[in-house]
């Protein structure tokens, strides 16, 4: 689950006590799709989802894996682990260039930074395909 969010009731007549909808957006790693899932909470009535193959922005926890990722590379995992290159959330944060298949892949990708006197270069590298 990539996030949620309320829905607000916009009718004016409605009670405070009404009952609340809410979203969950969902990524299907295996089936490369979005979910967007939303019911009346938390009787989980009126329920809907709709799949999608948008590529909803990165979490900070599939962030935090990339970059995980990247500690484990043989290129780039001992700069990481001393410090000499500095991770941080590069734009664009998805890879959005369609595969032989025609799909767009999720790939995330992680900006590098080198500190001073590091020999390696500044780069956007995309460490992960789900």
């Amino acid at each position: 689950m990539l996030g949620t969010r309320a829905i607000e009731n916009l009718d004016k007549e409605a009670a405070a006590h009404d009952t609340l909808r809410a979203t969950a957006i969902i990524f299907d790693y295996t089936n490369n799709r979005s979910l967007e899932v939303t019911a009346d909470f938390p009787a989980a009535e009126a329920l809907s989802i709709i799949s999608s193959g948008s590529q909803p922005l990165p979490t900070s926890d599939e962030w935090e894996e990339a970059v995980e990722i990247l500690r484990r590379d043989e290129t780039f995992g001992r700069w990481l682990v001393c410090e000499q290159l500095v991770p941080y959330r590069a734009m664009p944060a998805l890879v959005q260039e369609a595969g032989v298949t025609g799909e767009v892949q999720r790939t995330l990708t992680v900006g590098l930074l080198p500190t001073a006197n590091t020999p390696m270069p500044h780069q956007v590298v995309p460490p992960l395909t789900w």
